[in-house]
């Protein structure tokens, strides 16, 4: 009789032990349910974040010439991501978004300007002229008109300021 008694005190702890994994199987779904509800409900607001973005960016007006963005929102020159610009118009790019900006401070600092030829030096010159600017185009190794030659941190020589 006590080995009958032990064999159902056995058979009822393994029957327990079963029916404790079963209860936790059954909490781990629930979460996993709960988890793949919240994973949904994230991917409804992201498709409604970006779906907004690009209603926002294909309504974007822009008074920078060749300006223009794509469907993510990423700015495009031309067309083409900026990176991919030459460096003439990378700089002419920096100088029209300063003419759009139209600040109170109407000076703008163009770095890469030896990137720029003389025709587009002098269309640049006739646009901040247009625009009231003052530009300040940073070459390296070109010397004209206006140049301040600056070697080692020191200004060495001034030239005439340009028409």
């Amino acid at each position: 009789a006590v080995t009958g008694i032990a064999i159902r005190i056995a058979d009822a702890e393994s029957t327990d032990a079963v029916a404790r994994e079963w209860e936790s199987y059954d909490a781990v779904q629930t979460e996993a349910a709960k988890a793949r509800e919240e994973a949904a409900k994230l991917s409804k607001a992201i498709t409604s974040t970006i779906d907004a973005r690009r209603k926002l960016v294909a309504g974007l007006k822009t008074d920078v010439p060749g300006l223009s963005f794509d469907e993510e929102g990423v700015p495009l020159l031309l067309g083409r991501e900026l990176h991919a610009a030459s460096g003439s118009q990378r700089a002419t790019f920096a100088a029209d978004v300063a003419f759009a900006r139209n600040p109170k401070l109407k000076m703008a600092l163009i770095d890469e300007g030896e990137a720029l030829d003389e025709k587009s030096v002098a269309a640049l010159a006739r646009r901040a002229k247009a625009n009231d600017f003052i530009v300040v185009l940073c070459t390296l190794g070109k010397e004209g008109a206006g140049e301040i030659v600056v070697e080692d941190g020191v200004a060495l020589s001034e030239g005439q300021v340009a028409p």
